[in-house]
């Protein structure tokens, strides 16, 4: 044992007298960390010392990529021993991730859980004294927690902030909030808040307009149970702290004593106030930060939690609702700049555009071109959709802010549409100068976005229109640079595209493709396949998807990929989503006739359906009219419906759950929030997207992502249904996981009815 070692031992015993379960054991975390030079310490307790099934209970990370912290498998505890550190796989990390866990048991051998080490690059775990005395401490104050039968609260404090946020949501409704209610209905969240998270104080603070100054507007205080006034916090007092709330990023600190961004404020604020923990959400309203909502601990740091930081995120969110609430009743002046401003970048928006390009169109004359410049994210709603809209959000205004930043003074920058920015610039005659532009535009998305510690590498397609050529009124220049974008994207990844008059034979191509449309819901061109879901375990077709096929006199079979989008933009999807509706109850009854009196028809819902305040009604209406028990029907909803419409979706939801239909969670695990969402809508079924199935044989990620979505199922009494099984080594692969339901071609591509029912016969005969 060197020197080093022993001396390490002594002090961190020292150090621990006196501390309680909790705070001893974030202490040794904190310096596991730091002694062996790791990004990040996480201990995982048994459930219960008679299974194998572990829980994260308390982590520490240096390294803010890596949180939150992942789950390990279930079978983490099998690979450990007792004194010798083992590698684990910590390559959701990284590449070159490392990964080392050791065995925590009691006086009796008897293992307690697991203490875990994390390195995003390879490093190596000394294995003496200190290791030994870490591992003998934290089995001591661990041994109590893991044996009580409260320590995983996890579902109680999920349920205590989904109510709180309910009210929350009421309070931003009351029609009566008022500017003279303000300060008392934020007292009442800052109190409300210090419960939820169990913390000493929370404060809501407003900038004033230069950004200079902080007020507090409203502080409750948990030991004192009081509200408190407090000073002003001035920029030029506190400038490091005031320039990291202006980066629109959170301040998380767990210890305040060590962290150089609240250093300034230690004299005159914290140890004043005694605080030693704290976490500051920036208030963000129209793109711009108006104010902070601090969350303080006293005496003692504090690890805080993701799901506390999402949960203060969120307050923030509802605080500067409130308060542009109450502005919007207050100032009508403001009226002309919402009007003519994106809220999200707080760049002049089409209207502002529009209003620009008339004034520079009586100005100029032929010999005065310029061209607009339209900028849209490659891919970006797919990538919204997994990532979520606020992180969607922040990397549109990440776009904003680099874009502003090669503006020059004569040109000009609007937001269009969610991903879209057009830019208004000159160029000479003979079009040097706007090759030049666009080049240095496009320079601005080679290096990566950084957003909530996460890199994003982007690419931008941009369509050019220039005056007067490709137009000589607003709209037909927007039209047309619109225009020229399509086209720039469907030439592939950050292209540039100029338009040209061809293209409107294109958009005219699409008009046509619309009446086709409408002519095809006439005259009933559709028709429904369906898809057998059998569970393998008593050989029964339990299930049918139905799945939609347009059958055109002229094109043959066009698929949904190629329709449904524009029938959703075009409000087309719903009464096709009812004829789908009428013909999947047609198709039950059917089934009854030939004894199949359990089977259980799907049907996939899309967004603009659910968004209808009727079509719940209109459902039952259908089902009343054939017939038809609520029970023989599922819909199938994604994850991207549960995230964007997420209160209208509980009132649409339980009003099914009333009737008696089913729901399944389609394409489960590719959205957002997926676990809070089952936490609080009645969903029957997960089923778990085709592509995770692929390759789960060979890819461990897969296999993981595919065996905790089956695990879970099972613990929510959920039924589970796996897509996309094509061989018996798919389907034997998902039955060892405890997969039962399957779907995909091994058993049947989709079917015609008059093909189904002669497929049914042949299925329970062999």
């Amino acid at each position: 044992m060197t020197n080093n070692q022993e001396d390490f031992s002594r002090q961190l015993l020292d150090s621990l007298r006196g501390r309680n379960h909790k705070n001893a054991i974030h202490y040794l975390l904190e310096q596991t960390c730091l002694y062996f030079q790791c990004d990040a310490a996480s201990i995982y307790l048994l459930e219960k010392p008679t299974t194998q099934t572990i829980h994260p209970y308390k982590e520490f990370v240096r390294n803010t990529n890596l949180y939150p912290l992942s789950y390990f498998k279930r079978d983490l505890l099998l690979q450990l021993s007792n004194d010798t550190p083992t590698q684990v796989d910590a390559s959701i990390y990284g590449e070159n991730a490392a990964s080392y866990g050791l065995l925590l048991h009691d006086d009796n051998e008897r293992p307690l859980g697991a203490l875990v080490l994390i390195n995003q690059r390879p490093f190596e775990l000394n294995k003496g004294e200190a290791l030994r005395t870490i591992s003998s401490c934290l089995s001591k104050y661990v041994s109590p927690i893991q044996s009580s039968t409260d320590w995983n609260s996890s579902t109680y404090i999920e349920e205590r902030i989904r109510r709180q946020q309910s009210d929350f949501m009421r309070l931003m409704k009351d029609e009566r909030l008022t500017s003279i209610d303000l300060v008392p209905a934020f007292q009442m969240i800052c109190e409300s808040t210090v419960e939820t998270l169990q913390v000493d104080r929370v404060g809501i603070w407003f900038y004033h307009n230069d950004h200079s100054t902080l007020q507090c507007l409203a502080m409750y205080d948990r030991p004192a149970k009081k509200t408190l006034n407090l000073s002003d916090l001035q920029k030029n007092q506190f400038p490091t702290y005031f320039s990291s709330l202006e980066e629109n990023r959170s301040i998380v600190i767990e210890d305040t004593q060590n962290d150089f961004r609240v250093s300034e404020l230690r004299k005159e604020y914290l140890l004043p106030h005694d605080i030693r923990a704290m976490m500051d959400i920036p208030i963000i309203s129209g793109g711009e930060t108006i104010g902070v909502l601090c969350c303080e601990q006293h005496t003692n740091s504090r690890s805080w939690t993701f799901d506390e930081e999402a949960f203060a995120t969120s307050i923030g969110d509802l605080i500067a609702f409130i308060n542009e609430h109450i502005k919007r009743r207050k100032a009508e002046k403001e009226a002309k700049h919402l009007a003519y401003t994106d809220l999200l970048t707080n760049f002049p928006n089409r209207n502002a555009l529009e209003e620009k390009l008339d004034s520079r169109i009586e100005q100029a004359d032929t010999s005065q071109a310029f061209a607009l410049l339209y900028f849209n994210i490659d891919n970006f709603l797919e990538m919204k959709e997994r990532l979520g809209y606020r992180i969607g959000d922040q990397l549109i205004m990440a776009v904003a802010r680099r874009l502003k930043s090669e503006r020059q003074p004569e040109e000009f920058i609007s937001k269009l549409e969610y991903d879209g920015f057009i830019l208004m610039t000159d160029f000479c005659e003979r079009k040097a100068s706007l090759y030049e532009r666009i080049q240095q535009y496009k320079k601005l998305f080679r290096e990566p976005f950084v957003v909530d510690h996460q890199e994003f590498f982007i690419t931008v397609s941009i369509g050019i229109a220039i005056f007067p050529e490709d137009g000589d009124s607003p709209a037909t220049l927007i039209r047309n640079t619109s225009r020229a974008n399509t086209e720039a994207k469907r030439l592939g990844r950050s292209m540039t595209a100029f338009y040209q008059p061809s293209l409107d034979e294109s958009e005219f191509g699409r008009q046509w493709f619309h009446m086709d449309l409408t002519k095809a819901l006439e005259e009933e061109q559709f028709r429904l396949y369906f898809q057998p879901q059998v569970n393998t375990k008593s050989n029964e077709v339990t299930g049918l998807e139905a799945l939609i096929r347009w059958e055109h006199p002229e094109r043959g079979t066009i698929s949904p990929a190629d329709f449904i989008p524009l029938a959703e933009v075009t409000g087309l999807i719903v009464p096709l989503g009812q004829w789908t509706l009428r013909k999947a109850t047609e198709q039950i009854l059917d089934l009854e006739k030939l004894g199949f009196m359990e089977c259980v028809v799907s049907v996939n819902i899309s967004a603009v359906e659910f968004q209808q305040p009727t079509f719940v009604d209109q459902l039952e209406n259908i089902l009343q009219e054939a017939g038809v028990s609520p029970g023989k029907l599922r819909l199938e909803i994604t994850e991207t419906i549960a995230m964007d419409y997420e209160e209208f979706m509980i009132e649409q939801l339980n009003r099914l759950n009333e009737l008696g239909v089913s729901v399944a969670l389609d394409d489960f695990g590719t959205g957002y929030s997926s676990l809070k969402h089952l936490s609080l809508f009645p969903i029957h079924c997960l089923k778990i997207d085709r592509s995770f199935i692929k390759d789960a044989t060979t890819n461990a990620k897969n296999e993981g992502i595919t065996r905790s979505i089956i695990d879970l199922a099972e613990h929510l009494q959920l039924e589970v249904v796996a897509e996309g099984i094509e061989t018996e080594e798919d389907l034997l692969h998902v039955q060892s996981m405890g997969g039962q339901t399957i779907q995909g071609y091994y058993f049947s591509k989709p079917l015609p009815p008059y093909q189904l029912n002669e497929w049914l016969s042949n299925f329970y005969k062999s």
